[in-house]
């Protein structure tokens, strides 16, 4: 005999109060703007009072999140003439929720909770989190959006109880404990990319070998310097311990090395990097921090980050340019910028730097550390 479980992918945040159970009056919202439509108010449950409300949290930096936008946009589209209010709420900043949403099109009102009250009253822990709310004001579901279909809007809308859509595993009738000890390196099971990095756990999916070596190795892929080819495929690789085991990621190191039939060194090298820094004689241009929470968001060519330091800027550049980039400026506080930029071409990704900025961005040589890929069983003379 089997019976299932879900499993879905959650954003983790910190914990929260604990959250209202199913049948409960829901918690009012406690919103401080509407950020789309703009000629919407700021809305409360007891204004929506008569509606089901379909109230999601989610992130502007959470996959899964952003991945559950078409599905819900097709139900607000079906339902929506039929009285159901569809409601997205982040705690994101003002700035980077508007930055998204002109780019995409979420077919709700989305208002942003930079205390993260109403994301509190609702104890929300993982996101994506979907409440649904009935015409009474009593919470008819907790649950993930990927969950909801035509069937738990018809339900709702009905007074029934609620059906979702089934995304399950089979697994034994008595659970198997959960491993103390895991790592393991497979071929991609998908095409879709994702991963997180703690000192303690690491997975990737469909992520290429090169990123997978700097992820395990806890270097930017722009330090990596190969002196073999790696394969084409993309790769899933996990590994995950207790907080206090130093192992874990020795023991993915030491598998991806055997996977991949290479060996990993660290060396000291004098090689080509960006040099972020002050323009001498000027005054940057980063914004000091506001009362938002902090946060960061971007696209391919731009980020825009709110109350952080200067790590977010490092990494677009980084990642962007594939070249190493050294942080000179001497800027440790936390700041707001935004950057907008084409980062293939060095000339204007330098203009940007300097114009939006107020910063510099020079092309220099620097002694670094590296990770040498090198095929396995060659020796060093």
């Amino acid at each position: 005999m089997t019976f299932s479980v879900l499993l879905l992918p959650l954003i983790i945040s910190s914990a929260f109060a604990q959250n209202p159970k199913v049948g409960e009056l829901a918690p009012e919202i406690d919103l401080k703007k509407v950020i789309s439509p703009p000629s919407v108010s700021v809305p409360t449950l007891a204004s929506l009072r008569g509606k089901i409300v379909v109230l999601e949290f989610w992130g502007v930096g959470c996959g899964p999140c952003l991945k559950n936008i078409p599905h819900l946009n097709e139900l607000a589209d079906k339902f929506g003439p039929r009285g159901v209010e569809f409601l997205y709420v982040s705690d994101d900043s003002e700035k980077v929720v508007r930055y998204f949403l002109e780019k995409t099109k979420i077919k709700a009102t989305v208002a942003v909770d930079a205390a993260s009250s109403t994301l509190k009253k609702y104890g929300v822990i993982g996101i994506p989190c979907t409440y649904i709310i009935g015409r009474d004001g009593k919470i008819l579901a907790d649950t993930h959006p990927a969950l909801i279909d035509g069937d738990t809007m018809e339900d709702a809308l009905a007074g029934r109880p609620l059906r979702f859509k089934q995304e399950k595993v089979e697994v034994s009738e008595k659970p198997t404990p959960k491993p103390l000890f895991e790592v393991w390196v497979r071929l991609a099971t998908s095409d879709q990319m994702e991963g997180g990095l703690s000192p303690y756990r690491t997975y990737a999916e469909a992520m290429p070998p090169k990123v997978c070596i700097a992820w395990a190795f806890g270097v930017p892929p722009s330090r990596v310097v190969l002196e073999t080819t790696l394969p084409d495929e993309n790769y899933d690789m996990k590994a995950e311990g207790s907080p206090k085991d130093k192992n874990t990621l020795p023991a993915l190191q030491l598998a991806l090395s055997s996977v991949l039939g290479v060996t990993v060194t660290k060396e000291e090298r004098e090689i080509e990097a960006y040099v972020l820094a002050q323009l001498p004689g000027q005054s940057h241009k980063l914004q000091k921090p506001g009362p938002e929470s902090a946060s960061v968001g971007g696209d391919q060519d731009s980020v825009l980050v709110t109350n952080s330091d200067l790590s977010a800027l490092l990494g677009f550049i980084d990642d962007g340019t594939g070249v190493p980039v050294v942080d000179e400026t001497r800027l440790k506080g936390k700041y707001t910028y935004d950057l907008k930029a084409p980062k293939k071409d060095y000339d204007s990704l330098r203009k940007a730097v300097r114009e939006q900025l107020g910063l510099d961005l020079r092309k220099e040589r620097r002694k670094l550390t590296v990770m040498v890929i090198r095929k396995a069983g060659r020796v060093q003379g």
